[in-house]
């Protein structure tokens, strides 16, 4: 089974500090932020206050995913089965999005663009929909900041 299907998180290995000082990894398992819908499985890797130091902790703190960051930066891990769309949206963030497998089309108000594995597009804040028109899964890598308008 893949750790990116639906209902299971995505593997995430955190490095840190032991009592010595010296880097270790402090936890390795699946992300304990996830939620599914039938449009997509998403897996929050990271969810981070800023400013920040480099031994920050996860400011999720494991909650479910309920919302985009106000002000700092979350992670995600994404997965869209073959003919999902998620609706036109638009968030107050800041987005940079890499597809890793498959492919994703962005639907604008006025035109499309389609993005196959190892493109990226940076998302301001505008009204879009992500629609999988392929038969395999396009899965995605986001980096979203809480931005102003």
């Amino acid at each position: 089974m893949s750790s990116l299907e639906p209902g299971r998180g995505a593997r995430r290995v955190v490095t840190g500090l032991d009592s010595s000082g010296r880097s270790i990894v402090t936890s390795d398992g699946p992300t304990p932020a996830q939620s599914s819908t039938p449009a997509y499985s998403n897996n929050q890797m990271w969810l981070l206050d800023l400013p920040t130091t480099v031994l920050a902790e996860d400011a999720s703190g494991g909650q479910p995913i309920d919302a985009f960051p106000q002000a700092g930066l979350v992670y995600f891990i994404t997965t869209f089965p073959p003919g999902s769309e998620s609706g036109m949206h638009q968030t107050d963030t800041f987005d940079i999005l890499t597809v890793v497998s498959g492919e994703l089309v962005c639907a604008l108000e006025e035109g499309e663009v389609v993005l196959a594995a190892g493109d990226s597009i940076v998302q301001r804040g505008t009204l879009h929909e992500w629609i999988n028109r392929s038969e395999a899964p396009a899965t995605v890598v986001t980096l979203m900041v809480g931005a102003s308008r």
